[in-house]
């Protein structure tokens, strides 16, 4: 399991961007000088993995990784609206494959998207964090 990959794979396939272009998740990308809207998906580290009660000094049984997705751009509204969807795709995933990694879940923190500061030019920033099993 590998989330980022995965969650930039899902917002592909479901209409947020396109990687590379208007959607990033290396710590070293740096966003496009334009209005967007872009999309950043960083690994946040998540919380301790799960162990089974049957082996607990093994590998534990699940992972639990967590990311943070910030949407960038010029209009705040354009920004909330596509933090929105991205938020709906990831409350959306039960018991599924997605980039061919399996997830009981993928889950928001925050019960909607939030307002950050602007950047560093002044666009508005909307974003949410989630947690996987």
């Amino acid at each position: 399991m590998d989330l980022v990959p995965d969650l930039t794979k899902l917002f592909e396939t479901g209409g947020i961007g396109t990687p590379a272009t208007d959607m990033f998740n290396a710590s070293t990308a740096v966003l496009p000088a334009g209005d967007g809207p872009y999309t950043m998906i960083k690994g946040t580290g998540g919380p301790a993995p799960q162990r089974t009660h049957n082996d607990a000094r093994s590998q534990p049984a699940h992972p639990r990784p967590s990311a943070q997705v910030v949407v960038t751009a010029k209009s705040a509204s354009v920004a909330k609206a596509k933090a929105k969807a991205a938020f709906a795709l990831c409350a959306a995933v039960s018991n599924q494959l997605v980039n061919g990694n399996f997830y009981m879940g993928i889950s928001p923190v925050q019960s909607e998207p939030f307002d950050l500061q602007p950047d560093d030019v002044k666009r508005a920033r909307f974003a949410f964090n989630v947690n996987a099993t």
